[in-house]
């Protein structure tokens, strides 16, 4: 991973393309995790509800569990900033949303 020089105060990317693509692999992302993540909120990760919603919350339990093991391989492969860096740089400059 490249060290950004900041050319502005909260400054996370290098570039413009850097960060355009970032934010278009986490759209994408975000698409494909919500619906499992709420689910396992929403069952407790399946400890709560009918038996059928606690079965479906198990599942999309693992389902969040697996995406985000991937994406994590992927980033690191890829030579991209982890997500704890992310949120920390974000975290800096930026209210965080509650």
């Amino acid at each position: 991973m490249r060290r950004v020089t900041a050319i502005q105060p909260g400054q996370i990317f290098c570039s413009q393309q850097h960060r355009a693509a970032f934010q278009n692999r986490h759209r994408i992302r975000g698409r494909q995790l919500v619906p499992f993540a709420m689910a396992d909120r929403v069952t407790r990760s399946g400890t709560a509800g009918t038996p059928d919603a606690r079965e479906a919350g198990k599942q999309a339990r693992a389902v969040t569990q697996r995406l985000i093991a991937r994406w994590v391989a992927e980033d690191k492969a890829a030579g991209r900033m982890s997500m704890v860096d992310y949120v920390r740089r974000l975290g800096k400059h930026h209210e965080l949303p509650l």
